[in-house]
């Protein structure tokens, strides 16, 4: 592993990345990896070797780590064996998919482990990345959201809810986004229905489509010592799959009416005790803004905060030592970003500044790692020149630094 800085991390304390192929999991390695903090890594994939694999090919990757199988069964047993010989009290997961997210919080919290949890109710983090729940907590908390309810193999009827409808597995961490579907008829929902249970699922979320002006995405953290939080807004201009997907071009924004409902959420959050990363989607209405999902996890779009002093996975991690740092302030600017692998044919993590200067970031944390190393600057972020798509051979050399 190479670095352009170095940081002192507090001794004895030992750091596990976990998460799949995706660029979640390669903009913890980046976090860490530029400031040369030591880590472990447990990536897991449904390939049964690292050849081919994206994350592998980072500059900062671990020579030696872990890959195991996409299963519940694997991970747990991949965190067993990493625990092995540490001790549990000085041991932080940065948990960068919601299978991983999910596994850590109902087998690590209950240990002590630091992992994003709610305090005093581990198991609650992998209780709420069930959709339907999530719907009754906005329900419960004045936050608006789709109609939602649950159809399961038995019982196809989507009761009360109003075409057009969209399906998605019930629980991300045991879905794929290429099972999302939106449809507009009974008999296009019939043969979705059909399709997703012959696929073998037992339960799915079924929502109303909410008529939305644009998506956007809050990518951030609360933070372990005082419950204070920083994140940026993204603004998706182009989604995959279509208005079902994670961003693919946007540029990030803080509009006023989505900040508020972003201020709600996380606040609420917050105080029952909720600490971690989080990934927060909204969607701007002609009624206000509204919530789509919660992600409790590293967002997929972090790496877009991780110049200018919102490294937000070292800074959690400092924290989680016993670090002391000055969080950043929530951010919204001009920066445009380019992310999504099935849009952009062998690039999956890019970054395009405007040209003109950003505000400066303010609440770096005081060591060397606030200092940037870019390979050319272009209004105060590293940057490259934008294409429209690379050849499939560019995403296993280690492109933009990776």
């Amino acid at each position: 592993m190479t670095c352009e800085r170095h940081i002192d991390f507090p001794k004895g304390w030992r750091i596990l990345v976990v998460g799949g192929d995706h660029h979640n999991t390669l903009a913890s390695l980046r976090s860490l990896g530029r400031d040369g903090v030591p880590f472990d890594l447990l990536l897991h994939s449904g390939m049964k070797s690292a050849d081919g694999l994206m994350v592998p090919s980072s500059k900062y990757c671990p020579k030696n780590f872990e890959l195991v199988d996409n299963s519940v069964e694997a991970i747990s047993e991949g965190y067993r064996s990493w625990l092995t010989d540490k001790d549990p009290r000085l041991c932080i997961v940065l948990a960068s998919s919601d299978l991983s997210a999910y596994v850590a919080d109902r087998e690590l919290a209950p240990k002590g482990i630091v992992t994003y949890s709610f305090s005093g109710e581990p198991g609650r983090v992998a209780g709420l990345m069930d959709k339907y729940e999530q719907y009754v907590w906005a329900q419960a908390h004045g936050v608006p959201m789709a109609r939602s309810v649950i159809v399961t193999s038995r019982d196809h009827a989507a009761a009360g809810l109003s075409f057009p409808l969209i399906l998605k597995p019930l629980v991300s961490a045991f879905g794929e986004k290429t099972d999302i579907a939106i449809v507009d008829s009974p008999d296009s929902y019939a043969a979705a229905v059909t399709r997703l249970f012959a696929d073998g699922y037992e339960r799915l979320l079924v929502q109303e489509v909410v008529d939305f002006d644009y998506e956007a995405v809050a990518s951030g953290c609360i933070f372990l010592s005082d419950g204070k939080e920083s994140h940026i807004t993204l603004r998706k201009e182009l989604t995959f799959p279509r208005k079902a997907g994670n961003v693919a071009i946007g540029c990030s924004e803080a509009a006023p009416e989505m900040e508020k409902l972003l201020e709600k959420v996380i606040g609420e959050l917050s105080s029952e005790g909720f600490r971690g990363m989080f990934d927060i989607e909204v969607f701007a209405t002609r009624d206000g803004a509204v919530l789509n999902e919660i992600n409790f996890r590293q967002s997929g779009n972090m790496f877009a905060c991780l110049d200018g002093g919102m490294s937000l996975p070292l800074l959690w991690a400092l924290d989680a030592a016993g670090e002391e740092i000055r969080p950043p302030e929530p951010f919204g600017g001009r920066l445009r970003i380019v992310a999504e692998p099935q849009l952009v044919s062998g690039v999956t993590h890019r970054q395009i500044a405007s040209a003109q200067r950003l505000p400066p970031w303010r609440g770096q944390i005081a060591s060397p790692c606030a200092r940037k190393t870019t390979r050319r600057r272009l209004g105060g972020f590293s940057s490259v020149a934008s294409r429209p798509s690379f050849p499939r051979r560019y995403a296993r050399r280690g492109v933009d630094g990776r």
